[in-house]
């Protein structure tokens, strides 16, 4: 390529980085709704099927789905670092913890109360929706 032709391009691609934003900018892990949406999902599951003895998790379609969650992570910039600080971090279990509780009493379950656990887990099965498709009844 001649020198001359260089020199739009390269305008071009300084203009397309600069209009795009910043490249390392991108949502806290904390504030990423897609992710904690899934990861919500995830662990409702798994406390439906540890509370409710009729309900059983498909334990490799839960896996495979935290794998898929992570990989979207890395996909949308995120470091394993960044990932497995964000995991790891108890303040971040615990917001998550409490909007688990927080979506289990507005269905009038609770973890303490296993008839209602087992209640919401048919629901969901009967609904194949996403936490209903990682469980499945006895």
């Amino acid at each position: 390529m001649r020198p001359t032709r260089l020199i739009p391009v390269a305008i071009t691609l300084a203009a397309l980085a600069l209009s795009s934003g910043p490249l390392s900018a991108k949502t806290p892990l904390r504030d990423n709704t897609a992710i904690n949406d899934q990861l919500l999902v995830v662990g409702l599951a798994n406390e439906i099927r540890k509370t409710c003895g009729s309900i059983s998790g498909r334990l490799v379609k839960g896996v495979s789905t935290l794998r898929a969650i992570h990989r979207q992570a890395l996909s949308e910039g995120y470091s394993k670092d960044e990932i497995e600080a964000y995991v790891d971090n108890r303040d971040e279990k615990n917001r998550m913890k409490a909007r688990g509780r927080a979506w289990l009493a507005a269905r009038g379950a609770s973890p303490d109360n296993p008839d209602t656990m087992c209640r919401v887990g048919r629901e969901e099965i009967a609904k194949a929706s996403a936490i209903g498709s990682l469980l499945y009844e006895n």
